[in-house]
């Protein structure tokens, strides 16, 4: 027998004994999952039903409706059909059949309970008809005997209430003997009428009250029977519905029991033909491995033998099967190796000879290699690292314009990371508006195979669009054919935005020059026009309408003059110019302004006592109109702006303030009931050039934050979309005890002492009018043009024993000396000279700081006699 016509009876007695073992199991599981449906599917049927059943009987016996009956017939002759399907589908079984046999006693009970409820149901009906009848007959008794009508009523009352005691449902039912007492009571009470009475009517009237509650009482006494015996059929019922359960749940718990045993068998069936088939694969093993492996091994020691070079060796052959054949084919091969042998020695000394010459060679070849590989590592090496680390980005593309590959530097620029973008169009990444552009620089790379260089909008990850310098340039082949591109990109952003911001720059400085220029000359022509008007109004002898008409001008050029200070705050940005002013005024002027003719009102709330401040009153004008004209802005429908002004001592704790602590400040607080702003525009409100306005500047609010950035004080913006904005602005004060509000400029007070003063201004119009001022007041005036002029006047009085008390100088005179540089120059020869700067450039650094340069006080044109007097008084009271 040969060796695989074993191996094959093995394996077939192995998958035998394995089907068999797989055929026992799979019946046995199948045999015990179809009992098991059956059991939990008749399990479950009887719940239901049972529940069914419990819920109709209840119905039935609280309503009374035979449709309700009909419902417990139908589920008892499921009830039948299911256990009758049970028997069918297996032998008879006793607890089955006495479950059939207490469901039909349940049946016949349940037909006389609800023959015994027809039959209480119309001793109801009856016993209601008896008692409409004993009322009416009562009724009849007390009209021909009210002598004793309301003990009649009472009983008759008592058992209407008797009777709606004893009604279904009720928690209090009387008893029948305490019912029929009663009744007897109310029949002793008309046995006197009755007997006694010589009325013939009433006796005729007692005798059918008597004979109506004998009726009723016969009629209570027989509902109360069919009652009793209604509640003895519903406790039987009940103990044959438990009895009932308690054998099918009986029968059920032995199928359980049944089944598991059943499924024991199977179990010790199946394991005792995997043992047996076990211990058989066991001795066939044992059997084939002797037969094989004694064989194997001659073999493996007669090939070791000829390994270590011993060709003599010799397998014995013990078999006839394919181990023979293979013994037997060795010991041949062994044979012609031996033959073999000798001639594979002479060719080995030839064959070395050749390797050693081929090997030098190799080795050479070898090494050139190597050292060629090394220096191409270290190249591609060098060009990763400078794609890597190199500040532009560069993308490779394939011929579909499909990204390859992209450097760090791409993906900070666009936020995607090289294995987000392999194999996505370079599209992708273009703006809308720049897709047609980039299609026509690649259509011109494909016709002229040449570099071409663009600047396109582009879309990054987070969606916001950016501008980009490119560099694209094609890879060509052998055969000068594109088979990809190369694209090398900068986000130049940033770099056009600065030059668009420096462009912006500078075009403010040129408009900031023309301004500046524009408001001296207009300063210095108003000037001559408010401080006449000023010098007119102190005569004493206008007319009423006279003075009306010029205290309007004396306003409209006032107001003309903040409108200069504001182009010269927009104009140079300079420092303010600060001076003890009212809030109150600049607030409610400024507003005003802004809001006149419009749809918007405003809601003033000024606390007790408002505090004066050291500022600027052009520039404070200036935010309270920025930030007004915004609100207005944001109440297209119209509405109301709340405004507010409070004084916070230096003990207030607000965290914002932490850079105002110990100094007392004014809280400013405007409201309006706009659209709101979101979060991200928020936060960008105060920054140069953003604007949500199409055209607007942005400019306002931040010229705004500059100006209260340099009077020492904090602005801040809260707002909520839909919800309106409120800015809060806090402006220090360094007053201790302060009086409310500032006093009202009094017309020009005459001067303590007259005084020799020297005016020095370019403008004649402006020397005239100081003149005329100073000379109302009792001073004596001497003009000049220029600081060379006044340096001489300054030094000749000087010299003459008369000295100059005090001198006005124009800050900048055209082609001479001003008065910065000539206050240097007397500072020299008396340096407790008295020196007033006054310019048009009111936002000019000597203006603002001028104790710095010399000067005791500063005049801004322009201005009227009431500044000119007070800044002289101040003077000389410090004198």
């Amino acid at each position: 027998m040969s060796f695989s016509i074993k191996i094959g009876l093995s394996f077939t007695l192995l998958l035998i004994s394995t089907i068999l073992v797989a055929s026992i199991s799979c019946y046995g599981t199948a045999e015990s999952i179809r009992k098991q449906n059956a059991i939990y599917i008749f399990t479950s049927d009887l719940k239901q039903y049972f529940s069914r059943l419990a819920i109709a009987e209840l119905n039935f016996s609280m309503e009374r409706e035979p449709e309700h009956s009909q419902k417990v017939f139908a589920i008892i002759i499921s009830i039948r059909e299911q256990i009758s399907t049970i028997q069918l589908q297996r032998k008879p079984h006793q607890f089955l059949g006495e479950s059939l046999a207490q469901l039909d006693a349940y049946t016949e009970t349940f037909l006389r309970y609800t023959s015994t409820v027809i039959d209480y149901e119309a001793l109801k009906s009856r016993l209601h008809k008896e008692l409409d009848k004993l009322s009416s007959t009562t009724t009849a008794f007390l009209q021909t005997n009210p002598a004793i009508g309301e003990e009649v009523n009472a009983y008759v009352l008592q058992i209407m209430v008797n009777n709606l005691k004893n009604s279904p449902g009720s928690l209090n039912e009387v008893p029948r003997d305490k019912q029929v007492q009663l009744i007897g009571d109310f029949i002793d009470l008309i046995s006197p009428s009755l007997e006694q009475s010589e009325n013939t009517s009433l006796q005729l009237l007692a005798f059918r009250l008597h004979r109506s509650l004998g009726g009723y009482r016969l009629t209570l006494q027989n509902s109360h029977d069919v009652q009793l015996q209604l509640t003895q059929q519903k406790d039987h019922l009940q103990q044959q519905f438990q009895t009932l359960q308690l054998l099918l749940e009986e029968y059920i718990a032995l199928e359980r029991t049944t089944l598991e045993k059943n499924n024991f068998r199977y179990l010790f069936a199946a394991l005792g033909v995997t043992l047996l088939s076990g211990l058989l694969a066991l001795c066939a093993a044992f059997y084939l491995s002797r037969r094989i492996v004694g064989p194997l091994s001659s073999l493996k020691q007669s090939a070791q033998q000829v390994v270590r070079g011993n060709l003599d060796t010799k397998v014995d052959v013990q078999s006839s099967d394919e181990i023979g054949d293979l013994s037997r084919i060795f010991n041949e091969m062994t044979k012609k190796l031996r033959h073999s042998f000798t001639n594979l020695e002479r060719y080995k000394i030839h064959l070395e000879e050749l390797v050693d010459s081929r090997t030098k060679e190799l080795t050479h070849k070898v090494r050139e290699k190597e050292l060629a590989e090394k220096s191409l590592r270290t190249s591609q090496i060098n060009i990763y690292r400078v794609i890597d680390q190199i500040p532009v980005g560069i993308i490779i593309l394939d011929e579909d314009l499909l990204i390859q590959q992209w450097n760090p530097a791409a993906q900070r620029i666009f936020g995607y990371s090289n294995f987000e973008t392999f194999g996505e169009h370079t599209s992708f990444i273009v703006a809308d508006k720049a897709k047609q552009q980039v299609e026509d620089v690649y259509s011109r790379i494909r016709e002229t195979k040449k570099e071409v260089r663009s600047i396109n909008y582009n879309r990054n990850r987070t969606g916001e669009l950016i501008l980009c310098s490119w560099f694209n340039a094609p890879f060509l082949d052998h055969k000068n054919e594109i088979t990809g591109f190369i694209s090398i990109v900068e986000d130049i952003t940033e770099k056009d935005r600065e030059e668009k911001e420096h462009l912006k720059i500078a075009k403010l400085e040129a408009a900031g020059v023309l301004a500046g220029g524009i408001a001296h000359d207009f300063n210095n022509i108003l000037t001559a026009i408010l401080g006449n008007i000023s010098l007119a109004l102190t005569d004493q002898e206008l007319s009423a309408k006279t003075r009306n008409l010029l205290q309007n001008s004396k306003k409209a050029s006032i107001r003309a003059k903040s409108l200069t200070e504001q182009l010269l705050t927009f104009a140079k940005g300079g420092e303010p110019v600060k001076e003890t002013t009212s809030l109150r005024d600049i607030i409610m002027e400024s507003a005003s302004f802004v809001l006149h003719g419009g749809n918007v009102s405003i809601d003033y709330d000024f606390g007790d006592n408002i505090w004066p401040v050291e500022a600027d009153k052009g520039q404070l004008s200036q935010v309270i109109q920025n930030i007004i004209l915004n609100a207005r802005h944001a109440m297209p429908e119209g509405g109301i702006i709340y405004l507010g002004c409070a004084n916070l001592s230096r003990d207030t704790q607000i965290p914002e303030l932490a850079e105002l602590a110990g100094q007392n400040f004014i809280h400013l607080k405007i409201r309006d009931q706009g659209i709101g702003m979101p979060r991200n525009i928020l936060e960008r409100i105060f920054d140069p050039y953003f604007s949500t306005k199409q055209d607007g500047s942005g400019l306002g609010l931040a010229v705004t934050y500059s100006i209260i950035q340099k009077h020492g004080g904090h602005i801040r913006v809260e707002s909520e979309q839909g919800g309106g904005t409120t800015f809060h602005i806090y402006l220090p004060t360094s007053a201790d005890e302060l009086t409310a509000e500032s006093e009202t400029a009094s017309p020009a007070q005459q001067v303590e002492q007259p005084w020799k003063i020297v005016v020095m201004d370019d403008e004649e119009m402006v020397l005239k009018l100081l003149e005329a001022m100073l000379s109302d007041q009792g001073h004596t005036v001497i003009c000049c043009r220029d600081g060379d002029e006044c340096l001489t006047l300054f030094e000749q009085a000087l010299h003459d024993g008369v000295p100059v008390d005090l001198t006005i100088m124009d800050l900048t005179i055209p082609g001479g000396m001003g008065g910065k540089e000539c206050a240097q120059k007397i500072l020299k020869i008396t340096p407790d000279a008295r020196l007033v700067v006054a310019s048009g450039y009111s936002n000019d650094p000597v203006m603002s700081n001028h104790q710095a340069y010399g000067f005791m006080a500063a005049l801004s044109k322009p201005f009227t006699i009431e500044d000119v007097c007070s800044t002289i008084a101040k003077l000389q009271r410090v004198s």
